[in-house]
């Protein structure tokens, strides 16, 4: 592979932001890649910065699932109590109360198994 700046010299790497063959000439290491000197620097430094934002909040988001089940485990359990108590009552509190505790432990089960998946990996 020739650089693309200059067709006679070879290529040592190619550009992580523009994907063109660079010559030593042409290079700059930046430490986590090679990019065009001068041209694509400010590109794929921003680009490294998207990647670490992700990442960190990649690893975030599996603990924000977790903390989301144990509430909606908790917020469940409080509308079922709260359901047992109303069983002579009756009503349409009582059947709200039961709806709503079971819908927030479906809600907290879907939230700790998607917690899991974050955790895996």
């Amino acid at each position: 592979m020739k650089c693309f700046n200059h067709t006679t010299a070879d290529a040592i790497g190619i550009c992580k932001h523009c994907s063109k063959g660079l010559c030593i000439e042409c290079a700059v290491d930046l430490g986590y890649g090679i990019t065009h000197r001068g041209n694509c620097e400010t590109e794929t430094r921003s680009l490294h910065i998207m990647v670490q934002r992700s990442t960190n909040a990649y690893q975030v988001t599996g603990k924000s699932f977790s903390q989301n089940a144990i509430w909606l485990s908790l917020l469940g359990l409080f509308s079922l109590v709260l359901a047992i108590s109303l069983v002579r009552v009756g009503g349409i509190l009582f059947w709200f109360s039961l709806i709503f505790g079971l819908l927030m432990l479906v809600g907290a089960f879907f939230s700790y198994r998607s917690s899991r998946g974050f955790r895996r990996d």
